[in-house]
């Protein structure tokens, strides 16, 4: 295809080594997030990789307990792989800490757990592991970029820029991007659905044969025992066949093909399906599920409904952290919004008027066998589980999306096809260094403060670290109210350890509340600390509902973590703070 608005040392460029190109940059900016992101701040992916560690050291597959508990239903493969390409390492005993100070509702910390500085560079031990297990997750997600410009090629074999938009898509999406950072088992099962598209397509445009059937049917094998949820592409396979059939007019090879490829797929996958029928009592652990997952008390609801929705949607953009409690503003996601409608018209024209995307129908409707079958397993996974507004659990159709998508965008711009390009490649890569961005500033260390103002008043915790200054802001609350301080910390020396505070109300009878914490709320824990460094945070203390009026002391008291070795303050063991006051309920 000629490119006459790209000099053509551009085109023979992009022709021989565009593909390339993005490879490397997907790399390199998925490698830079796996950097970026803390480990187990990616959903789900402390259970993730507690699976991976136990079956490194236990060699079976896990119970439904301890960390592994949220994912011990899940399907072996991806867990075995990491585990053979660790077990080689020396483990530990990573201890994986929540942050006490974390609100989801609050900007101060965004992290959910700490992270002490046994968990930097160099790596090494369990961390090392953990970081080793997410450059597997980063070369699937190498490989579905690379699927997807295959695929493109495979429908558009003509022209040179759609295919490589199409994979800069797919590769900069930034929930893509970010998710192949993580220790995740849907980075395999996208990997294996891209490719089973690719091999679909590739049948629709060169006919059934035995040798891409056979290839199928491994595939669709092999994505099941990565992920359960995967028998969604047995129904696309199954689609396709008939598709093809009706196409062709070619009922008895269509039949012979799909006999062959789901034969060979249920020879791969039957002793894992017996596996979960003895030992819980049906071939899909749909039991075990039901016991390890946060399930829906209630129907669910219409408003329910519409809060899902615009969970998926956003996070099919882009959100981020364990809770998926980073966001992009909310203008970013009405622009890809207004971005993506115009691509489906786009899609809509070239469905309806004469285009030289001669394959897009084609298109349109392998998507859509493959999406109504996600959808439908994505359903049931609705109605059953609270944490269900996650649009990863829709990424296996990634591929075609991201090609429609791009197809309708080309179709916008008409012979325009390098602007197109240029557009749509530069906005998905301007869009993938922003939300790195924000990660990044989002993990950023706790400022540091000047520390150059005297404090007078200041309290030293034996020569390790000083509260330069406090404030509380309520001295008299009710039962069920809370107290809010502000602390000003300072590193005396160089901590070498992960101290906590407890913050505790003390009456005549003991402690009636109690905080425990991380100075700077967690966001650089003390290992980290240099001499002379000032940090501040913010602290809530509840106050239970039971408690009697009275009088009560707020006391202040510093600790290594797994040790209760209180630090020295002006000879006792905690400092008194201010006294409080609970009041009497109003009546």
């Amino acid at each position: 295809m000629a490119l006459p608005t790209l000099p053509l040392d551009a085109q023979e460029f992009l022709r021989q080594r565009g593909i390339g190109v993005i490879l490397v940059a997907f790399l390199v900016l998925a490698v830079v997030s796996s950097l970026v992101i803390p480990l187990g701040e990616a959903a789900d992916e402390v259970s993730h990789f507690a699976y991976v560690e136990y079956l490194v050291e236990n060699r079976r597959l896990p119970r439904p307990e301890g960390f592994v508990r949220g994912e011990a239903h899940q399907a072996p493969l991806y867990y075995a792989i990491a585990a053979l390409a660790t077990a080689w390492m020396s483990r530990d005993g990573l201890v994986v800490l929540a942050n006490p100070d974390f609100v989801l509702s609050d900007a101060q910390s965004r992290n959910l757990l700490l992270h002490p500085r046994h968990e930097g560079f160099p790596y090494k031990g369990t961390v090392l592991a953990w970081h080793v297990v997410r450059l597997l997750s980063i070369l699937c997600g190498g490989v579905t970029v690379w699927a997807t410009w295959q695929t493109a090629n495979t429908f558009f074999p003509k022209d040179r820029l759609l295919p490589l938009a199409a994979a800069s898509f797919v590769a900069f999406l930034p929930s893509f991007l970010s998710l192949s950072a993580a220790v995740n088992n849907d980075n395999l099962v996208i990997m294996l659905a891209s490719l089973c598209f690719l091999v679909v397509a590739r049948q629709s445009q060169r006919g059934l044969s035995y040798q891409w059937t056979i290839v199928l049917g491994v595939l669709l094998g092999v994505a099941v025992l990565a992920k359960l949820n995967a028998f969604a592409l047995w129904a696309f396979a199954l689609a396709s066949y008939l598709f093809f059939a009706i196409q062709s007019r070619m009922w008895r090879t269509a039949a012979l093909d799909a006999t062959l490829c789901f034969s060979i797929a249920l020879l791969i996958v039957s002793p894992y399906l017996v596996y979960n029928l003895l030992t819980h009592g049906d071939p899909l652990a749909w039991s075990l599920y039901l016991k390890v997952a946060p399930l829906r008390q209630t129907p669910l609801t219409l408003a329910q409904g519409f809060d899902i929705a615009e969970q998926v949607y956003t996070s099919f953009w882009g959100r981020f952290g364990g809770a998926l409690h980073l966001r992009m503003p909310g203008s970013v996601y009405l622009l890809l919004g207004a971005v993506g409608l115009a691509a489906l018209s786009g899609v809509v024209l070239a469905l309806t008027q004469k285009s030289k995307y001669a394959n897009v129908r084609t298109v349109v409707i392998l998507t859509a066998l493959l999406l109504i079958p996600l959808g439908a397993v994505y359903l049931r996974f609705v109605l059953a589980d609270l944490g269900a507004g996650q649009a990863r659990l829709l990424l296996p159709g990634i591929v075609p999306v991201g090609l429609v998508l791009t197809v309708g965008w080309f179709v916008l711009f008409r012979s325009r096809s390098a602007l197109a390009f240029v557009t749509w490649s530069g906005g998905s890569l301007f869009l993938a260094l922003a939300s790195l961005a924000l990660i990044q500033s989002s993990y950023a260390p706790a400022p540091i403060l000047a520390s150059d103002i005297a404090h007078p008043g200041h309290i030293d915790f034996g020569k390790t670290i000083r509260v330069l200054d406090y404030r509380i802001e309520q001295t008299r609350v009710p039962p069920g109210g809370v107290i809010t301080i502000q602390l000003d910390w300072q590193a005396l020396t160089a901590p070498q350890e992960n101290y906590w505070f407890s913050l505790q109300l003390v009456g005549s009878d003991g402690s009636v509340a109690n905080k425990d914490g991380v100075p700077s709320a967690g966001r650089t824990t003390t290992d980290w600390w240099q001499t002379g460094q000032t940090f501040r945070s913010r602290h809530i203390v509840q106050i239970p509902h039971d408690v009697d009026p009275g009088t009560y002391m707020l006391t202040l008291g510093l600790r290594p973590y797994d040790r209760w070795d209180w630090l020295p303050v002006r000879g006792e063991s905690t400092f008194p703070l201010q006294e409080i006051t609970v009041t009497p309920l109003a009546q």
